[in-house]
């Protein structure tokens, strides 16, 4: 069952991180931790295991980029699913992330099913995950 999955979001917009929390709970996510930076995010992953982390790029303190490089240099770390949820929408940003360890990349403003389509990639073979 979903409930047993842990999701990270990390993102500083109030009314985004909402959205996200509230498309996951319909999704039958009910274990989210939501932060507003990725300073927040890495004192969060000293503190409990997640399952994957749902992150945006342009955040204050540390943004989702650098947040996702100190991530992919963390041996206990680097293996958690990420999905960058962002406005940076240009080829080269998205390449960039990719190549730095980004596991997939949805651009905002995105549809719930479209997120959802990308977690449920994310989280296939995850113990708990749900089935499509």
């Amino acid at each position: 069952m979903s409930e047993e999955i842990k999701i990270l979001v990390v993102e500083d917009n109030v009314t985004t991180r909402l959205y996200i929390k509230r498309i996951l709970k319909k999704l039958g996510y009910e274990k989210v931790m939501a932060v507003d930076d990725g300073e927040t995010a890495l004192m969060e992953l000293k503190l409990a295991q997640f399952n994957l982390i749902i992150s945006d790029w342009d955040m204050p303190n540390l943004n989702g980029l650098d947040f996702l490089k100190t991530l992919r240099q963390k041996p206990k770390l680097r293996n958690i699913p990420f999905l960058m949820v962002t406005a940076e929408k240009e080829v080269s940003k998205i390449q960039k992330a990719l190549k730095l360890g980004a596991d997939n990349y949805v651009v905002k403003p995105f549809q719930p099913g479209h997120l959802k389509r990308k977690i449920t990639e994310l989280l296939k073979g995850s113990p708990g995950a749900p089935n499509e």
